[in-house]
């Protein structure tokens, strides 16, 4: 089983279905984390599983109207599987790797909480991933990962919630992400 920690960037461009334009956002850094589990063959593949979360507060959304909404996040829940291939010596303590995977994304959620717009929007999709970075294994059973991941999801169809106005958006869901990572082999 693997904890994961790390930073996230999201990158968000949504378009309003019932309005003319599109609206720019600029989305702060947030936090990722989740679980993983996999099992590794022949000492350079790791096939995983995963689940991770994912949440990025604004620093502002521009919307075609020219008002500004200093106020939301962009969030994310992911199942995923994932390939990995490990460089270097079997039995060094550190490893590079690459890796590659496709993301089933069980939610997207976006909340607006300034005015002029009040509401959330969710949506869901698939998304694919690449991932590399270093691994650090300093016994048998512990190893620590520090990746790089960048996330594609395209563009999603999102409904509101909760009294949004509008019925519907479209936004393009892709990130880029850093985190560390336990494991503990049983």
């Amino acid at each position: 089983m693997t904890a994961i920690i790390g930073f996230s960037q999201s990158l968000l461009d949504h378009e309003q279905v019932r309005a003319d334009g599109r609206a720019a956002a600029d989305a702060d850094n947030g936090y990722t984390m989740g679980a993983v589990f996999g099992r590794e063959f022949d000492s350079r593949w790791r096939l995983e599983g995963e689940f991770r979360y994912r949440t990025n507060e604004f620093a502002s959304v521009d919307l075609p109207d020219g008002s500004r909404i200093t106020d939301g996040d962009f969030s994310s829940g992911a199942l995923g599987v994932n390939g990995y291939w490990l460089f270097g010596e079997v039995d060094a303590a550190w490893r590079p790797f690459v890796g590659a995977g496709l993301a089933w994304m069980q939610e997207i959620d976006l909340d607006l909480a300034d005015d002029p717009v009040n509401g959330s929007y969710s949506g869901d999709g698939t998304a694919w991933q690449l991932m590399g970075g270093v691994t650090w294994a300093p016994s048998d059973r512990w190893r620590f990962d520090f990746e790089a991941r960048y996330l594609d999801a395209g563009s999603v169809t999102m409904d509101s919630e909760r009294g949004a106005l509008g019925g519907r958006i479209d936004a393009d869901y892709s990130l880029f992400e850093v985190t560390a990572e336990a494991t503990y082999r049983f």
